[in-house]
């Protein structure tokens, strides 16, 4: 699959709260806390990777994955056409290490189990390796708003 043209590769960045377990994930916040802060990444070959940093708020990225994982793929990336399994799902959990989430238990578009596995050492770096291997491609302006919106450091070039 080919990107689409003039598509940027920041779809959405955004926080999501999910208040308890099983709960629908909503967008915004609460009093300024989320669940999760959110960036929807498309890379040059139409594939994505959807990056959440937990924010130790309502139920944590880990606990919700299955809810966040349907949430977003039906509301934001199913409409413009990547399929869930061009998808790359990595998080930065509450103790600041780097998992992915894998669809396991999959009927049509919904998310019914989830399996975890560790980001290479779990590092930002690890991180930024997945964003790469995917082919998304930053604008220097692009990066500084990832990195402010989920609270990362630049990456080491």
């Amino acid at each position: 699959m080919q990107k689409p043209m003039n598509q940027p590769p920041i779809v959405g960045l955004f926080p999501l709260v999910v208040s308890r377990a099983g709960a629908v994930p909503r967008h915004g916040t609460v009093a300024g806390q989320f669940t999760a802060q959110v960036a929807i990444l498309l890379g040059s070959d139409g594939r994505m990777v959807v990056v959440m940093i937990d924010g130790n708020y309502g139920v944590s990225v880990t606990n919700a994955a299955e809810e966040l994982v349907g949430f977003l793929y039906n509301l934001h990336i199913q409409p413009i056409g990547v399929a869930l399994e061009d998808i790359r799902w990595i998080y930065r959990d509450s103790d600041g290490h780097w998992d992915e989430i894998i669809p396991a238990l999959v009927h049509g578009n919904k998310v019914f189990a989830v399996k975890y596995r560790p980001l290479g050492s779990r590092a930002q770096a690890d991180a930024w390796a997945v964003i790469a291997a995917e082919g998304v491609s930053l604008s220097d302006d692009e990066e500084a708003m990832f990195n402010r919106s989920l609270g990362m450091t630049p990456r080491d070039n």
